[in-house]
């Protein structure tokens, strides 16, 4: 326990070692602790502990924010920061400072290995970091370009690739996957359906031994400007975005479906009407499916 006024230092001597870190007084703090920080204690090796953004992460408050410089001007043999989900050598220099992310992902954002890091400070070098996986489940967030595709079946077969690799990675763990479908595909028009959509990845993700948590579809045709006025290819594409940026609309128009459905649909774990993702991602796929009929696709 460190406190929270300054920072402290405690000292395992029969290990040689000084462990220097420093408390919260409040639930965020915004100025850079490791200022502070007392330099190395000679003779011992020194190891920091502060929870820290460091130099900022996405998705995650700017706490305690400090620089590479920062916490190499201790002279410490290691830093270990904590706050950031993410694996990261934030300065890897004589002095090394890194995040070793969280043990387990939470959340399909938190995708790949999840572990510890075991580090190793021998006195003749730079202390040598390492990432031991821990997790025992893992979440894969897999994005597959299906450009040149003109089949469903082809654009099914370019995503079992993936998600064998995803598999074959995670090894004897469980995988859950989300995939986000990108690219320019004449196969455009069979993606707009969802419901046939998902039930055709299921049963290869079901073959594969993968989880599948979500499909994500920004797909466009590359016909899909052929015969039909430019300018209302144009409108819709800028419409569909723009009502992306609009939860409160979205949710308004949704409004009536969702006090008539959503319940079930939310009990069933297929939507949640009144999520502004999931409305968003519904517009998304509305503007691909009237994109690929006006191309002349049989969506």
């Amino acid at each position: 326990m460190f406190p929270a006024e300054q920072p402290g230092t405690h000292i395992v001597e029969d290990l040689g070692l000084a462990v220097h870190g420093q408390s919260y007084a409040t639930r965020a703090v915004g100025a850079n602790l490791v200022l502070r920080y007392p330099d190395a204690v000679g003779g011992l090796v020194n190891v920091g502990l502060l929870h820290t953004a460091a130099d900022g992460a996405d998705g995650h408050d700017n706490y305690a924010p400090c620089s590479a410089d920062d916490l190499a001007r201790t002279r410490y043999d290691y830093f270990a920061l904590g706050h950031v989900h993410t694996h990261r050598v934030v300065a890897a220099g004589e002095q090394v400072a890194a995040f070793s992310g969280n043990l387990q992902g939470r959340t399909p954002r938190e995708a790949g290995p999840k572990g510890a890091l075991v580090v190793e400070i021998t006195g003749t070098g730079p202390a040598r970091v390492e990432h031991v996986p821990c997790d025992v489940a893992r979440w894969a967030m897999i994005t597959v370009d299906i450009s040149g595709t003109t089949t469903l079946d082809a654009v099914l077969d370019r995503i079992a690739r993936e998600l064998r690799d995803a598999r074959d990675a995670a090894g004897d763990r469980p995988v859950v996957a989300r995939i986000v479908l990108t690219g320019t595909s004449r196969a455009a028009a069979d993606l707009a359906d969802a419901e046939r959509l998902r039930e055709e990845l299921r049963s290869v993700a079901d073959g594969l031994r993968v989880c599948l948590e979500k499909i994500v579809t920004r797909v466009t045709d590359p016909a899909s400007a052929g015969g039909v006025d430019p300018e209302l290819i144009t409108s819709i594409r800028v419409a569909c975005e723009s009502l992306g940026g609009q939860p409160d609309l979205l949710r308004q128009w949704a409004g009536p479906l969702d006090r008539e459905v959503g319940r079930l649909l939310r009990t069933a774990e297929l939507l949640d009407l009144g999520d502004p993702g999931t409305l968003g991602e519904l517009a998304h796929r509305a503007g691909v499916g009237l994109l690929a009929r006006l191309a002349g696709g049989d969506a």
